[in-house]
């Protein structure tokens, strides 16, 4: 993920996501390897099972970002997935909005046929000429 980090330029984010049951210290350290590797600021490791003490600890000892314009943030941070279901989010810099242009289905068969294209939080929905957009989606944006 890339991030506006004020005068540093660009950030970059890079995660590694693990499904399996067995994780553990060296998939903590392969993701601070290819941090280190390419240069980016930070790294999020996220798990299906529960992270191990040697896991918490390698990503403690990666220390925090060098150069950052958002405050203090940890360089690599762990999450699992019912963590991030529970809400609990790993501490990043702002995100850019994405910005997306809704332009009409080029495979679409039926001119009849509506597409559904669910907004992210705080977008707004601006349809391209001959887009219909139903207005109820509309109201998801804001």
């Amino acid at each position: 993920m890339l991030f506006k980090n004020g005068p540093y330029g660009d950030g970059r984010i890079i995660i590694s996501v693990k499904g399996g049951e067995n994780v553990g210290v060296q998939m903590v350290r392969d993701l601070r390897g290819v941090i280190e590797r390419e240069e980016a600021e930070m790294g999020i490791f996220v798990c299906l099972a529960e992270p191990t003490a040697a896991m918490l600890k390698e990503a403690r000892d990666s220390g925090y970002v060098a150069k950052s314009a958002h405050g203090r943030l940890p360089r690599i941070q762990i999450l699992t997935v019912e963590n991030m279901l529970a809400g609990h989010m790993p501490k990043m810099p702002p995100l850019p909005v994405p910005e997306r242009k809704l332009t009409p289905s080029l495979k679409r068969k039926d001119k009849d046929q509506l597409e559904l294209l669910l907004p992210f939080a705080g977008e707004k929905i601006v349809p391209a000429k001959g887009v219909i957009v139903d207005p109820r989606f509309v109201g998801l944006a804001g």
